[in-house]
C-alpha cells in the first residue's frame, strides 16, 4: 500500500512546478489541487515534472496525516457507534423474544390445558362410544332372538287369521242360515199338516180310522204324539198355562194329567178293534185336550192366534159356515164323523202355525 512517507525529497525534487498556485488558496483547495497532482504523477498520466518544492511536500505530508488521524478518530467514532447501535438493537430483540418467549409459553400451556382437556373428553367419548358398541351388540342380539319370534308370531298370526276368515265365513253362512231359518218358521218345519184323501196327517202320519183304508192303532198313536208335542210347543212359546190340566207328550205313549183333588191320568193312545172300542179313558183325554185347545184360544195370549175356522166347544168342533159339527169322541160317533173331527182339529192347529210364523218374526208381542 502506498505510504506518504515513502515520498522521498529525491523523488520530490525530480517535479517542477508547471505553473504557479493560486493566490490565498485555501487549504482545503490547495489540499485538493496537490492531491490531484500527485495522483497525476502517482499514475504516470502526466510528463516528467520538475522537482516539487520541499515546502509543498512537508505541508501535504502534516495535512494528509492530520486528515489521517482524523479519519482514523471518526472511523473508531463510527465503529463504536455502530456497535452501540448494534448492541442496543440486541437488547431491544433480547427484550421482544423475552416478551415473545413469554407468549409463547403461555400459549403452550394454554395449548397443553386445551389438549389435556381434548384428551378427557377423548376418552370420555370413547369410554362411551365402547358401551355404546356393547350396547348394540345386545341390542343386536336382541333384536335377532325377537326377529325370529316375530316371524313364528307372524306366521301364527296369519294362521289365526286364516282361521279368522274361516270364522267370519261360518258365522255369515250361519246367520244367512237362521235368517232362512226365522222366515221359515221352525213350527211349520217341524210339523207339517197336510191331509190324505179322508185323512189328516202330521207328519206323515194318519189320524182317524175309516174302514175302506183302515189305520193301524200305532200311526194313529204316533199322530196323537205328533199334535201333543205341537199344542204342547205353542203353549210354551206364548208363555201359557194350562188350567187343572198338564199336557205330558210322550210319542205314541203321550197323556193328559188332570190336576186338582183327585188326579187322574188320560191317555191320548188307543187299542183294539174300533168297533168294539168303548174306553171311554181315551175319549176323555180326547176331549181334555181339545179344552186345553179352548183354553188357549179363548184366553189374552191366545188373541195372537189367526181365528180358527172350526170352533172348539164341549167335545166337538162345529164348521161356522154350515154350523155342522162333529164329536171328537169315539163311543156314539161312526168312524168317519170321528175321523172328520181330527181332521178339523188338525186344520185349527194349521192355523195356529200360520199364526206362530208372523210371532216368530215379532216375539215381542207374545209377552205384551
Amino acid at each position: 500500500m502506498f505510504q506518504l512517507e515513502d515520498v522521498t525529497r529525491d523523488t520530490l525534487e525530480d517535479f517542477i512546478l508547471l505553473e504557479a498556485l493560486p493566490e490565498a488558496p485555501s487549504e482545503i483547495n490547495r489540499f485538493m489541487n496537490i492531491s490531484t497532482h500527485f495522483s497525476n504523477l502517482l499514475s504516470s498520466n502526466v510528463a516528467e515534472e520538475p522537482h516539487a518544492c520541499e515546502e509543498c511536500i512537508n505541508k501535504l505530508k502534516i495535512f494528509m496525516n492530520n486528515s489521517f488521524k482524523g479519519a482514523e478518530e471518526e472511523y473508531r467514532d463510527y465503529k463504536h457507534f455502530l456497535n452501540q447501535l448494534k448492541m442496543e438493537s440486541f437488547k431491544q430483540n433480547i427484550k421482544d423474544l423475552k416478551k415473545q418467549l413469554k407468549d409463547l409459553l403461555f400459549e403452550e400451556e394454554t395449548l397443553k390445558l386445551e389438549l389435556n382437556m381434548l384428551k378427557e373428553k377423548e376418552e370420555e367419548i370413547n369410554s362411551k362410544v365402547e358401551e355404546q358398541i356393547k350396547i348394540n351388540e345386545e341390542f343386536t342380539k336382541i333384536k335377532l332372538k325377537y326377529s325370529k319370534k316375530s316371524s313364528k308370531y307372524i306366521n301364527y298370526s296369519h294362521t289365526l287369521e286364516e282361521e279368522i276368515i274361516g270364522l267370519k265365513n261360518q258365522i255369515s253362512y250361519n246367520r244367512d242360515r237362521k235368517n232362512q231359518i226365522d222366515k221359515r218358521n221352525i213350527f211349520e218345519a217341524t210339523f207339517r199338516i197336510w191331509h190324505d184323501h179322508d185323512y189328516g196327517t202330521i207328519n206323515g202320519f194318519r189320524l182317524g180310522y175309516i174302514p175302506s183304508s183302515p189305520v193301524e192303532w200305532t200311526e194313529v198313536n204316533t199322530a196323537w204324539g205328533q199334535i201333543s208335542l205341537l199344542l204342547f210347543s205353542i203353549a210354551n212359546k206364548l208363555d201359557f198355562q194350562f188350567k187343572n190340566l198338564r199336557l205330558v207328550p210322550n210319542g205314541n205313549n203321550s197323556y193328559i194329567e188332570m190336576e186338582g183333588a183327585k188326579k187322574e191320568i188320560l191317555p191320548l193312545f188307543g187299542s183294539g178293534n174300533f168297533r168294539y172300542r168303548w174306553d171311554s179313558q181315551f175319549d176323555k183325554g180326547m176331549v181334555a185336550f181339545l179344552d186345553c185347545l179352548g183354553q188357549l184360544k179363548k184366553s189374552k195370549k191366545g188373541e195372537y192366534l189367526a181365528p180358527f175356522p172350526y170352533t172348539v166347544y164341549e167335545g166337538r168342533l162345529r164348521e161356522d159356515s154350515s154350523g155342522i159339527s162333529h164329536s171328537i169322541k169315539i163311543q156314539f160317533n161312526s168312524a168317519e164323523h170321528w175321523t172328520k173331527s181330527l181332521k178339523f182339529l188338525l186344520t185349527n192347529l194349521k192355523w195356529a202355525l200360520v199364526s206362530l210364523s208372523y210371532l216368530n218374526r215379532k216375539p215381542e208381542k207374545c209377552f205384551e
